[in-house]
């Protein structure tokens, strides 16, 4: 049994990894399209919880999916008979909250502990990313303050250099 655990594992970790990768892909792709034009035209307040919003929603969304897919998962294997059950499990294992109320047959129940090392390495990897982009985005508004107010500070030399009275 301990075989075909791991070969179920695998797959299960396989599948959730390419899950949080469509999701990373997604935020990536909606970080390069939306946050240069916010960031020209908002004020950087407005920006960062935007992209903060955005990024959460995207990151979030994925790992729901994760959830499901393990729930659904315990469900095929024959582990819950309703998906309330399995769904509630799921959350609490991959997030490692682990009431312990409800838990998986001593046949399956190395899927569950599997389920809650891969929940701690894929939180990780969406706070990494919410990070980056909250940086990315941090960065980018500060550099066109920084840049919008050199060209203020520029206007009154322009403007004597025009011969033009301030």
């Amino acid at each position: 049994m301990l075989l075909i655990n791991l070969a179920v594992a695998t797959a299960a970790i396989a599948t959730v990894i390419v899950v949080q990768l469509a999701a990373t892909l997604v935020l990536a792709y909606q970080v390069r399209r939306f946050i240069p034009v916010w960031i020209e035209h908002h004020p950087a307040q407005f920006v960062i919880a935007r992209s903060a919003l955005l990024s959460f929603a995207i990151l979030f969304l994925g790992h729901i999916v994760q959830i499901w897919f393990w729930a659904g998962l315990y469900i095929v294997l024959g582990e819950f008979t309703d998906f309330e059950t399995a769904l509630y499990f799921s959350t609490v294992t991959i997030s490692t909250l682990g009431y312990g109320d409800i838990v998986l047959s001593p046949d399956w129940r190395l899927l569950g502990a599997i389920e809650a090392a891969s929940g701690i390495l894929l939180f990780g990897w969406s706070t990494a990313m919410l990070v980056a982009v909250l940086m990315r985005t941090w960065q980018g508004a500060l550099q066109r303050h920084q840049s919008s107010a050199a060209a203020m500070r520029s206007i009154p030399s322009a403007m004597r250099a025009e011969g033009i009275d301030e």
